[in-house]
This record gives structure tokens, C-alpha cells and sequence, in this order.
């Protein structure tokens, strides 16, 4: 009866919110503060370990996103939306990239490809 119960909401949710998506966590990119205290231009950027594979996992379905866990406080802030701010300038939509803090280290940012089920 719980299954039946359960499957008809999920069915419900998808019929009422159609652009809903549902994504699967994967395991987190690292960028290191060490590996990103250098001078920054797009090839430089483009040419980090954590963000390359980052992009290449997220290129694999139109409706991933990516989830950049930062350390909390004014510089993780910071660093997180100068992130953000390279990787719009680099042609990814600002509407795929959501910031978050959290990181489970301070020196590091976490960059999560969120899956779409979709």
C-alpha cells in the first residue's frame, strides 16, 4: 500500500511540476586554494584538473548542473563567485551553477556535476 501511495505522488509531483528535475550527487572535483592562487586567465582556468573534469562530466546532459561547495567566511565567498564569475565568462550559463557553502575542507572548493535523472 506505501509503495502504491508513494509511487502516485512522485507521479503527481512530476504531472503538477513538469520542470522539476531530479538530480544524483556525484563525487566532488577538487580545487585546492594552492592550485588556484595563480595568475588566473581563461587558458589557465580552463587548464585546472578540478574544472576541466568538472566541465566534462557536466557536458554530458543538458540538464546537469554544477554545485560549488565553498568554505565558509568572506574568502570562500569570494572565491566561490569569482569561480562562478569564470566559468559565465567561459560560456556557462549562470542558471547551471549554483554556490553553496560547505565545503568539508577550507582550503578547497568542492565542484559537484548534479546529474539529471531527465
Amino acid at each position: 500500500m506505501f509503495k502504491i501511495i508513494h509511487n502516485l505522488l512522485f507521479f503527481a509531483v512530476l504531472v503538477l511540476y513538469p520542470n522539476t528535475a531530479v538530480f544524483a550527487q556525484e563525487n566532488p572535483h577538487l580545487l585546492t586554494s594552492e592550485q588556484w592562487n595563480i595568475p588566473r586567465e581563461a587558458a589557465s582556468v580552463i587548464a585546472m584538473p578540478a574544472i576541466r573534469s568538472a566541465m566534462h562530466e557536466f557536458q554530458s546532459n543538458k540538464n546537469n548542473k554544477i554545485l560549488v561547495k565553498y568554505p565558509g567566511g568572506d574568502v570562500g565567498t569570494l572565491w566561490a563567485h569569482e569561480l562562478r564569475s569564470w566559468l559565465i565568462s567561459l560560456g556557462l550559463s549562470e542558471k547551471f551553477i549554483e554556490l553553496v557553502p560547505g565545503s568539508a575542507n577550507p582550503n578547497q572548493l568542492e565542484i559537484v556535476v548534479l546529474k539529471s535523472a531527465f
